[in-house]
């Protein structure tokens, strides 16, 4: 189930953002063709930028742009995703042989392009983690007090001998202190739930209702307080490739490389896998 939901929690004072990307990540993941190790991180970057769109914008067009460049072996993660809903993503090195299924992306530098009304563009230095890059980009470049987790859960199938590890559940949320007259008390209500948040631990160690997990998770998080559900979205995963952007594609390939273009050549979308013939 792909669904993300957003409420209200104590009277507008916050904003929590909360989501199953189940099929997406796994769509991407078969798609990429990704090995475990980069499917967290693609997964990761995907739930963080459809996250990310449900509390930037209002617009209903338009979209945002994710580029986490590092020297890590997976190489650079891109994902962009839309107010409606759509997002797409892909990892350099999907797959990366890596011993650890939880390796790191590396350090480097994360760009965050949103492309809406207005243009804008954010660059800060990256740990090569999604979830602690983007709460420094949503600190220092938006000024914004949030909060965030992002899970994307592998299991091991014995049944399934060409694909064992697959992929269980993707969830996140965000959660905002909004802005009030009074900024020691947001500093206060930040440390506050910021604290409680860290006592629950990643979300691999909650307890959740699978029948209904964002209403779970929201659940737990507003812990009693007053919850006022003001959106809910189907999020997709959703290319943009046609014949048309191929072609211009590796006419730039072509010209960057020097040689002749051969008669027939192919080109692979590195996001949907699909592979035009020109």
């Amino acid at each position: 189930m792909n669904i993300l939901r957003k409420y209200l929690i104590n009277s507008e004072d916050l904003q929590l953002v909360v989501l199953d990307a189940t099929e997406l990540v796994a769509t991407s993941m078969a798609l990429s063709e990704a090995w475990p190790p980069a499917t967290i991180h693609l997964g990761q970057g995907l739930m963080s930028a459809s996250l990310l769109v449900s509390i930037l914008t209002k617009e209903t067009e338009g979209k945002l742009s994710l580029q986490w460049s590092s020297n890590g072996p997976f190489g650079d993660l891109f994902i962009e995703s839309q107010p409606s809903g759509k997002t797409r993503g892909t990892i350099l090195n999907a797959q990366a042989a890596v011993q650890n299924m939880y390796a790191g992306m590396g350090p480097g530098k994360l760009q965050v392009r949103k492309n809406f009304r207005q243009q804008s563009q954010g660059i800060i230095r990256s740990q090569g983690d999604v979830c602690s890059d983007i709460l420094h980009y949503l600190n220092q470049s938006e000024q914004r007090q949030c909060a965030m987790n992002l899970w994307v859960d592998m299991t091991w199938n014995d049944d399934n001998s060409e694909n064992p590890v697959e992929l269980k559940r993707a969830y996140g949320y965000l959660f905002e202190v909004l802005p009030s007259q009074n900024a020691s008390e947001d500093q206060l209500k930040k440390f506050t739930w910021e604290s409680r948040l860290e006592e629950m631990g990643s979300l691999s160690q909650w307890s959740l209702d699978e029948s209904d997990p964002v209403a779970s998770i929201a659940e737990k998080i507003a812990d009693g307080a007053e919850l006022k559900e003001i959106l809910t979205q189907k999020i997709q995963f959703s290319c943009n490739c046609t014949e048309e952007r191929a072609e211009r594609a590796l006419t730039l390939a072509v010209k960057q490389s020097g040689e002749p273009r051969s008669e027939t050549e192919t080109i692979k979308c590195e996001f949907c896998g699909k592979t035009y013939s020109l």
